[in-house]
């Protein structure tokens, strides 16, 4: 878990804004996810597709920039600044932005990068700290999120997006539809994974490896009993990945809410799903 934990680069302004809920409660404008398609680049890709998960539970009227950057990965979030003076600035469409491939090698020359013609195997990917940031503007408000760009320069097969093929509840049984809980009640959930997306890779260790998945999960309402849960299961068979919504009163009132999973694949691949719930009077 510690592992996984480090790699996703979501800063801490997507991360943890609600000062008096739990971290998982969407109860304001955040930023909860970036997705880059593919989320690993070669020189023969043509273009990167990027998607946003914005929660906005409040409908607040938003603007938004994308853009790449060159950043220190030591760097605190505070000192983070993408998009700056000196990013690529490609898109304003909240939901997403294409970036063509040729603009990104354009721009990274002209800011003093070099890429070799083959990656020395002391070149970590660290010394290439390309970064896709998203600005959100909201009346009085800025929320900012970054993803790390991979440029894959061994011949390696690259990373894919891992796939989640849905949620039901803890036994297997479908959500029902529609999908209606009671205030104060206590939901426990499954996520699904479609496992042939779930790639086998080499570590830097020369060992192979399959795909972890870390799921974060996040509600207008409620809490859950773990913040994060991983795709597995431990040495007596109990699945990892199951986790438990609480429609806590404290944080739930009747009406509409969603709820969001976010996989990730601890090599930048990501996918999410976001499910319609409404609350009920006890």
């Amino acid at each position: 878990m510690k592992r996984l934990t480090t790699v996703f680069l979501v800063t801490a302004l997507a991360a943890c804004e609600s000062p008096f809920g739990p971290p998982t409660l969407v109860d304001r404008l955040r930023i909860l996810d970036l997705r880059a398609e593919p989320p690993e680049i070669d020189l023969q890709s043509e273009k990167i597709v990027f998607t946003s998960l914005i929660g906005n539970p409040g409908a607040e009227e938003i603007s938004c920039r994308w853009a790449v950057c060159l950043l220190n990965i030591g760097w605190v979030a505070g000192q983070i600044d993408c998009p700056s003076d000196d990013s690529l600035i490609f898109g304003t469409d909240c939901q997403g932005a294409e970036l063509a491939l040729s603009d990104l090698i354009a721009w990274y020359l002209e800011h003093g990068g070099q890429i070799p013609d083959e990656l020395p195997p002391e070149l970590e990917e660290t010394d290439i700290p390309l970064f896709a940031g998203l600005e959100i503007t909201a009346p009085g408000k800025v929320r900012r999120a970054i993803k790390r760009l991979r440029l894959n320069l061994e011949g390696d097969e690259p990373n894919t997006n891992p796939r989640l093929a849905g949620l039901v509840l803890e036994d297997g049984s479908p959500l029902p539809h529609p999908w209606q809980v009671k205030l104060g009640a206590t939901i426990a959930l499954r996520p699904l994974v479609d496992e042939s997306s779930l790639q086998t890779f080499t570590d830097k260790d020369g060992n192979q490896r399959r795909e972890d998945l870390l799921f974060s999960w996040f509600a207008t309402a409620g809490s859950f009993s773990d913040r994060r849960t991983i795709w597995g299961q431990d040495s007596q068979g109990r699945r990892l990945e199951n986790n438990r919504w609480f429609v806590d009163p404290a944080y739930s009132h009747p009406g509409p809410a969603r709820l969001w999973l976010v996989g990730r694949d601890g090599r930048w691949g990501c996918d999410w799903l976001e499910f319609q719930v409404e609350i009920l009077e006890k």
